[in-house]
């Protein structure tokens, strides 16, 4: 008995353990967070673990005896030696590449007066290829240069321009130098951009500030500031850009900045920025990259989502951005898709108190914790090696290598859209087309399928020419025998009134041809039907699902698993319904003639146009490349065009309108549709408070 229960506790330990803790791919290990990637349409789905804790180093790591204390920043010197800011300690520590303390310096003095300089609370750090150490001494509003030594040769205080006010407070806290030797930094309160120093010292120029996106409500505010009076104006809001919180230059000179965002107020032109030496943004050249989480907790009030700190560019090129709301690190190729992402808050070893800089050198990410007071040393899984690996071969063009590393990460993560791209990619390149479009239809990459697309149907109609001019003859033939046939259906035939065309099932098509005198039959004869007009409805659902599934991938953004069969109803039968309601309402009123019988068979029958027309754009869709969607933009529209003036004559002749009243009827016919809708919001509202009402009642009665 007791050997049974220790079997089933045992049982559910290790399903709780396995159940709660994602487990990396590929090793034995797991991690306290999941991770995850986004597709195409910015939703998240499941990926393996990228990235992994490999060790932690802090003050017993080192073997200090004055344990740090807000370390606030890190970095790396051209000879692999790192850098710790221990701000909280007024020190550096300088470490090689193994994490052995080889310095501290702990005593910067001047170097002609010998006073030293306590720069307690000091954020940023940066290490000149000569060994000039650069540091941001926030709360004393300065940044000292220091030789390898700790001998201060210069101070650079807050810069005399006319740009920034007397009263503003220049507290610094991140410099950076560029491949010339210039000096950049941050201040907290200058918004105008970040400060240019010449390596003397000297104040050169503001760049690349951020500016505030033009919207409607920025354009209110500022219109309503200018009435406002100066006790007003000081309580009112300003929209002012968001400082730059960080920034990192890459192999090539180019400066990457990023901005955190406190509130979804403080809009940007962009999170993340790639400035070229003009202060352009060579990222963000087309539709903005969005960066960092997209997705947050919407069960709290107010925005919760990425605030980024930091951002490293790795010697590959990769991007790796620090979000400190979340304690995430998201890796990033150079065109901003994401790869992996890792940690979290938490006090679990691979999760964060405080994270404040991030830095990466070779294959290993550093993430510096300033509450825990340590360095985290994260090191890449197999799979994101191979995932890194692909990414890397797709961009210098060696697609044979790209396929194989992507073919090893799906069989890690099937989810995986890049993967399936650069599969694609490599197949596309090696001429192998049909294979490339099913994975570019699996990365759901439209623009890359249409590509592979319009080179196969070359290959295809070089290889087929004959059979398919053929066929097409043939198709020709029997549309010419078909539209003939279809003219002497509708003539009458000698001594008779009405031509075969002119029955109860051929009808519509009739008003097709010959709309004035098809719809004035409907008075002379009464020959329109329910049942014919039932029918046409019903073809109009099916079409309409038919063009949400089988429209041509080059051409269809439509997901299976979105569709709602409601949302059909609505643009079908519902839609048909509020507009022969709406207008036999109107009409009423408006001494139209028309009954609702005919009100309702003409709306049905003017709609054939652009049913064909629908489908024979969804067959052109489907034999077409992107580059030629005009041609089926036409064909809708024209099928559009073609109902619309069978619609408007369908009522004018109904109803015996003039052409100035029927105009005037469709006009009131839409604005009865919005009524109807009004009423039936309305009535649902009121129902819902109802329902609420007697279920409050019900449940006071319940507890009494």
């Amino acid at each position: 008995m007791k050997r049974k229960v220790f079997l089933r506790l045992a049982t559910l330990f290790i399903c709780a353990a396995v159940f709660t803790v994602p487990v990396m791919a590929q090793s034995g290990l797991s991690v306290p967070y999941e991770t995850y990637e986004y597709n195409a349409y910015e939703e998240s789905v499941p990926a393996p673990v990228g990235y992994y804790l490999y060790k932690t180093i802090d003050s017993s790591a080192i073997n200090i005896d004055v344990e740090m204390n807000q370390p606030n920043d890190i970095c790396f010197s051209k000879n692999n030696e790192i850098y710790i800011l221990d701000s909280g300690n007024s020190r550096i520590l300088v470490l090689n590449h193994e994490w052995q303390l080889l310095k501290t310096l702990d005593s910067l003095k001047d170097a002609s007066t010998g006073e030293q300089y306590d720069f307690t609370g000091a954020q940023g750090l940066a290490v000149a290829p000569d060994g000039k150490i650069y540091i941001a001494d926030t709360d004393h509003q300065r940044i000292l240069v220091s030789d390898s030594l700790g001998s201060v040769g210069n101070v650079i205080y807050k810069p005399k321009t006319s740009i920034l006010d007397e009263d503003v407070a220049c507290n610094f806290t991140k410099v950076m130098l560029d491949n010339q030797g210039r000096l950049y930094a941050i201040a907290d309160d200058v918004n105008v951009g970040t400060m240019v120093f010449s390596q003397e010292g000297k104040f050169i120029t503001f760049y690349a500030g951020n500016k505030v996106e033009v919207t409607f409500e920025t354009i209110r505010k500022y219109l309503t500031r200018r009435f406002m009076s100066e006790t007003q104006l000081r309580a009112s809001f300003q929209y002012t850009p968001v400082n730059i919180s960080n920034f990192d230059i890459d192999s090539d000179g180019f400066i990457y900045t990023v901005t955190k965002e406190e509130s979804a107020r403080q809009a940007t032109g962009g999170k993340v920025r790639r400035l070229n030496a003009f202060g352009t943004d060579t990222l963000n050249t087309g539709e903005e990259i969005v960066f960092g989480d997209l997705e947050w907790d919407e069960r709290w009030d107010k925005f919760t989502g990425t605030m980024l700190t930091d951002i490293d560019i790795a010697d590959d090129g990769l991007l790796y951005l620090l979000d400190f709301s979340k304690g995430r690190v998201f890796c990033y190729s150079e065109e901003g898709i994401l790869l992996t992402e890792f940690g979290g808050h938490g006090t679990q070893n691979g999760l964060f108190s405080n994270p404040v800089a991030i830095e990466s050198d070779k294959e290993y990410v550093y993430v510096l914790d300033n509450g825990n007071s340590c360095v985290y040393v994260f090191k890449p899984t197999d799979y994101f090696n191979n995932y890194r690996s692909g990414i890397l071969y797709l961009q210098d063009g060696n697609y044979d290598s790209a396929e194989k590393a992507f073919r090893k990460v799906i069989t890690d993560n099937s989810n995986s859209e890049m993967a399936y791209y650069g599969i694609g990619k490599a197949l596309d390149a090696n001429g192998e087309y049909k294979e490339a479009m099913k994975y570019f239809r699996l990365a759901n990459d439209n623009i890359e399928y249409a590509v592979s697309f319009t080179e196969y149907r070359k290959a295809f109609v070089r290889e087929h020419f004959i059979p398919l001019v053929a066929g097409a003859a043939v198709v020709i033939v029997l549309l010419i025998f078909g539209l003939s046939r279809l003219n002497r259906l509708s003539v009458a035939g000698e001594g008779e009134t009405y031509s075969r065309m002119e029955t109860k099932w051929l009808f519509p098509l009739y008003t097709m041809k010959h709309p004035a005198d098809g719809f004035a039959q409907f008075k002379n004869r009464g020959i329109m039907s329910y049942r014919v007009t039932l029918t046409i409805l019903v073809a109009w659902f099916v079409i309409t699902v038919i063009d949400y599934f089988c429209t041509g991938f080059c051409f269809n953004t439509s997901r299976p698993e979105d569709y709602r069969i409601i949302y059909t109803l609505l643009q079908t039968f519902v839609l048909y319904a509020l507009f022969v309601v709406s207008n036999y309402a109107i009409c009423t009123l408006l001494e139209g003639k028309g009954t609702f019988k005919a009100i309702a068979a003409g709306t049905a029958y003017s709609l054939l146009p652009m049913l064909m027309c629908r489908v024979i754009a969804i067959l052109m869709s489907n034999v077409m490349s992107a580059n030629e969607g005009a041609f089926i933009n036409i064909v809708i529209w024209v099928g559009i065009l073609w109902s619309a003036v069978l619609l408007f004559i369908a009522l004018s002749t109904i109803h015996q309108y003039s052409f100035g009243k029927t105009f005037l009827c469709v006009l009131l016919t839409i604005f009865g549709i919005l009524v109807i809708l009004f009423l039936i919001i309305l009535f649902y509202s009121l129902l819902s408070q109802l329902a609420e009402f007697i279920s409050s009642v019900s449940m006071e009665i319940s507890l009494r």
